[in-house]
């Protein structure tokens, strides 16, 4: 897959059966966020695929990072497609439940799980 570096983290990617898998890796601050929205928005429309956004490298998130991750969502869902979460660590699921935000995101424990989810979307 694609791969795509900067100082504050690491995005990797990769179409596994019609569902675009993303593996971030790093800090999602607001730089960070800003560089992973701008990434995926850019190929979110190429793709046209169901989206699995792996996060068990995500070393710390700020409310940028969600607002980032929402942003997707959005244009996931008026495009008609699917998005989840897998992997979420312990730490940034806490900031999760403080936001409520596992309420609008389907998360799942395993990439595995994940795919399996969004392949029969």
């Amino acid at each position: 897959g694609a791969d795509m570096k900067t100082a504050q983290m690491d995005i990797t990617s990769e179409s596994i059966e019609k569902v675009w898998v993303i593996r971030v890796e790093g800090r999602l601050d607001i730089t960070g966020s800003e560089q992973l929205e701008s990434t995926l928005m850019r190929r979110l429309d190429e793709k046209s695929q169901n989206l699995v956004i792996n996060l068990a490298r995500v070393s710390y998130m700020s409310s940028s990072g969600i607002g980032a991750l929402l942003s997707l969502f959005r244009r996931q869902s008026s495009s008609g497609r699917q998005m989840c979460l897998c992997e979420v660590s312990r730490p940034i699921m806490k900031l999760f439940e403080v936001v409520e935000i596992e309420q609008v995101f389907k998360l799942y424990d395993s990439e595995k799980e994940a795919l399996s989810a969004m392949q029969s979307e």
